[in-house]
């Protein structure tokens, strides 16, 4: 797989780099590549498309607060009376229908 990486820069601007899948062609566990930048970055994030296969996208985000994990959705959600919660099927179907 390719490296998609975003830089966000501290003036607001991004920049999204692709390095080559044959970055991988040399050790296929790990690479290190260094970077130089004009700017100061205030944050990295690979793949912010989802363009690639990543079952993990929980340790894709440097620099910006994290997106809440799977767990902590869940638990949030059991704080929530059962009868006010709504499954992505009712959502969907409240979505086409409007009711």
């Amino acid at each position: 797989m390719p490296i998609i990486v975003e830089w966000t820069f501290k003036d607001g601007t991004k920049e999204i780099e692709r390095l080559p899948v044959q970055i991988w062609r040399k050790n296929e566990k790990q690479i290190t590549k260094t970077f130089l930048k004009n700017k100061e970055v205030v944050s990295v994030q690979l793949d912010p498309l989802k363009e690639t296969a990543d079952i993990d996208e929980s340790n894709n985000l440097w620099g910006k607060e994290m997106p809440p994990s799977r767990f902590d959705l869940f638990k949030s959600k059991r704080d929530v009376p059962q009868g006010s919660r709504i499954n992505p099927m009712q959502a969907a179907k409240k979505k086409v229908t409007g009711v």
